[in-house]
């Protein structure tokens, strides 16, 4: 399963900055991580085990998305292929505010 992330974790910029090179060494030699927008947050965890990478939930209240559903991840898929071992950042639906 995927760790949930600490709510309240602050998310800027810094953390692209901080990828840029990672991404440049790996470049040609990394895994293509899919498109998990859309998917149930269990299968796109499974898919990205799979691969052999790890994953981390941070959820987020979504006025479009079920509960439970993957809205966006982060690399995002398609993008640079991610290093073996790396971890994918799942935002992941809370359904509507107050569960309606």
């Amino acid at each position: 399963a995927c760790a949930p992330l600490a709510t309240g974790t602050p998310r800027s910029g810094s953390a692209d900055a901080t990828r840029a090179p990672e991404q440049e060494q790996t470049a040609g030699a990394g895994i293509a991580l899919p498109d998990l927008a859309g998917m149930p947050v269990e299968q796109a965890g499974s898919l990205l085990r799979g691969l052999g990478l790890s994953c981390t939930i941070m959820r987020h209240t979504d006025w479009n998305a079920p509960a439970g559903q993957v809205i966006s991840s982060d690399p995002r898929g398609g993008a640079e292929p991610v290093a073996p071992g790396s971890s994918v950042l799942l935002l992941v639906s809370t359904g509507k505010p107050g569960g309606t």
